[in-house]
């Protein structure tokens, strides 16, 4: 009768390395994580109407670059602070001139903003700052910022004796193409309206001294009962007024 021969085996079971390779992923994951983390920072806000934590965007140009996390009212109770986070990529900019505002459906008097937000839901919009003092809280404007006066394009004032219908944002149109928009508008000494509006770059040499501008609200009716005829320049224009220029021969 054959005897049995035990033999010891020699190395580590491959049982043993699940919990090394599990180890390994589970280590490598974490560094991935804290790796593409992003930046918190803190906005303040008049109120937080129309933002959702988990959902509403911080948007520059169009692309989503952060998200607001957390929702909390102020101690005092005057007005909210957003946490946000940030992609990691915005580091270089989150300096403390950056202006951060928040674009949703705003209907003052003599002012109708946002009306982008309609299907999009309302988000947060920031323009970039040229200080190199890095920052993390900041305040929000009350509206969207008038482009700054260094940016490319034409940079105009109109004056009128009175505002009528144009108000900030309002578009200012050449054959019903929209070339620029209102900037900002005040109340001068001599109770004339003066108007700031900035004119595309692709469009600012179209502008020339003889240039005509004139408000336009959107709809204008001539003629009698029987040659009756209606001009509506654009639905922009009939809810937010703008401003038509002409160009004329030199």
């Amino acid at each position: 009768m054959s005897k049995a021969t035990i033999e010891k085996r020699r190395g580590i079971s491959p049982i043993w390395l699940l919990p090394f390779v599990a180890l390994c992923v589970g280590g490598w994951l974490l560094y991935k994580s804290h790796m593409d983390r992003g930046i918190d920072i803190v906005i303040q806000v008049e109120t937080a109407k129309g933002i959702t934590a988990g959902k509403t965007p911080v948007v520059f140009k169009g692309t989503q670059v952060g998200t607001v996390k957390e929702i909390h009212i102020s101690k005092d109770l005057e007005h909210a602070d957003l946490t946000v986070e940030m992609v990691k990529e915005s580091a270089p900019y989150l300096v403390e001139d950056v202006q951060f505002w928040v674009e949703r459906v705003d209907v003052e008097a003599g002012r109708v903003t946002g009306l982008d937000t309609l299907l999009s839901g309302s988000y947060i919009g920031f323009v970039v700052g040229s200080s190199d003092k890095k920052a993390s809280s900041f305040i929000a404007l009350p509206h969207r910022p008038p482009i700054r006066d260094d940016a490319p394009g034409l940079h105009v004032t109109l004056n009128s004796e009175a505002l009528y219908s144009v108000q900030v944002g309002s578009g200012i149109y050449h054959k019903n193409i929209m070339i620029g928009s209102v900037q900002s508008y005040r109340l001068e000494s001599d109770d004339s309206v003066s108007i700031k509006a900035f004119i595309k770059p692709e469009f600012a040499p179209l502008i020339k001294e003889s240039s005509r501008f004139w408000n336009s609200s959107g709809i204008n009716v001539s003629g009698g009962i029987a040659d009756l005829k209606v001009h509506i320049a654009s639905l922009a224009a009939i809810i937010k007024g703008g401003i038509q220029v002409r160009l004329q021969p030199l």
